[in-house]
């Protein structure tokens, strides 16, 4: 099994890269329908950027980072089931919130679909994004610290 040092070394890389997004973005969210289509390709780019990390980090931490710290509680991942583990981590006090995860992974479901007929939509889902990124990076460093300690 990997060390938790490597394990969270992609982790890190998706942290950082979504740190810079949300820091380039934080004064135009929350985001409003009339101002989505007056935004400059360069904003465009960290929004995808804060998009793709956000899912990223939300995907390798649901996955990777919280295996090894179950596998490593002695719990086999092999036949639970994303909300088993979530379930599992929140009762071991790893996360605070099960359900609040369960929403992240959902809105990342949402965030594979254009909506380009509704920006309505879009800005909803980009709201929610930047929402959610400063809390999973909270969530990550707590998380990160709990393991360490």
């Amino acid at each position: 099994m990997k060390d938790f040092s490597e394990v969270i070394k992609v982790s890190d890389i998706h942290v950082e890269r979504l740190k810079y997004a949300v820091q380039h973005l934080k004064e135009l969210f929350p985001l409003k329908v009339d101002s989505l289509g007056e935004l400059s390709m360069e904003r465009l780019s960290i929004i995808e950027l804060m998009i793709s990390r956000f899912s990223k980090l939300q995907d390798y931490v649901g996955s990777q980072v919280f295996n090894y710290i179950l596998t490593n509680s002695g719990e086999n991942t092999d036949e639970m089931t994303f909300i088993d583990k979530l379930n599992k981590l929140e009762k071991l006090r790893i996360i605070e919130s099960a359900d609040e995860w369960k929403k992240m992974r959902q809105l990342r479901n949402h965030l594979t679909h254009e909506y380009p007929d509704h920006p309505e939509i879009t800005v909803h889902f980009l709201n929610q994004t930047f929402d959610f990124s400063n809390r999973l990076l909270e969530a990550y460093k707590q998380i990160v610290k709990k393991q360490q300690n």
